[in-house]
């Protein structure tokens, strides 16, 4: 296990290193570049978002559990739910604040309408990844049957 993190890291430095040594300091113009890497953030903070949520529902697809940890798996996602309630208030608050931060936070149309309905969209997705999860177990005995 730890020689294949080793060779993932040694790949990863032989791929960065040319990378790196092509980039050229001296006639970097970043003061320009600021605006937009804004911009950037308005979409790809939303991407991040579902690719956040894709991913759970690949977990729950590779994950095969038993059905009896269906119930526990319901207790943490009401826990889930409530404790993304006082995150979605706690953002609307900041978001309505009178600071440089909510000015710029308004401007995230779509991240914003996310987080103010976390609530919903976490009851979806932990319902969801719940139904993939369990749905999946008996799919993941017969590969296992064939998998020697």
């Amino acid at each position: 296990m730890d020689k294949k993190i080793l060779l993932v890291v040694f790949l990863a430095m032989l791929i960065m290193m040319p990378m790196v040594s092509a980039l050229d300091f001296d006639n970097v113009k970043s003061y320009d570049e600021i605006p937009a890497s804004y911009e950037v953030l308005k979409w790809g903070s939303v991407v991040l978002i579902f690719a956040m949520i894709f991913s759970i529902f690949i977990g729950s697809y590779l994950v095969t559990t038993k059905p009896i940890f269906f119930v526990p798996y319901i207790v943490m996602v009401f826990i889930a739910v409530i404790l993304s309630v006082v995150m979605a208030n706690f953002y609307d608050d900041l978001l309505n604040s009178s600071n440089a931060l909510a000015v710029t936070l308004q401007s995230f149309t779509a991240s914003n309408f996310l987080l103010l309905n976390l609530p919903m969209v976490i009851g979806a997705v932990g319902m969801i990844g719940g139904i993939i999860m369990f749905a999946s177990y008996n799919l993941g005995q017969e590969q296992s049957v064939y998998v020697q």
